[in-house]
């Protein structure tokens, strides 16, 4: 997923913090896309469930960037977190 980073083979290990800052990504904007994260990588949901509560919220350009991804990519799969 965008703002992520992989770890291995097809695994994400956590977001790319120093990236978003770098790309001059605002605090509000690195907070939605971490909130986003924790959902789908934090929480112990369902990707449905994770996808349910994200669309229930509204949420700016880069989180909303991430979240089309998340749903987008859900039939070919999304990379799990590493060490699960």
């Amino acid at each position: 997923p965008p703002y992520t980073v992989a770890a291995g083979v097809n695994s994400v290990s956590g977001l790319n913090v120093v990236g978003m800052r770098r790309a001059g990504f605002s605090a509000t904007e690195r907070s939605e896309i971490k909130e986003l994260y924790r959902l789908f990588y934090r929480e112990q949901k369902s990707f449905q469930e994770a996808l349910s509560e994200a669309n229930a919220r509204s949420w700016g350009p880069k989180a909303s960037n991430f979240l089309a991804f998340m749903q987008a990519d859900s039939k070919k799969g999304i990379c799990m977190r590493s060490g699960k």
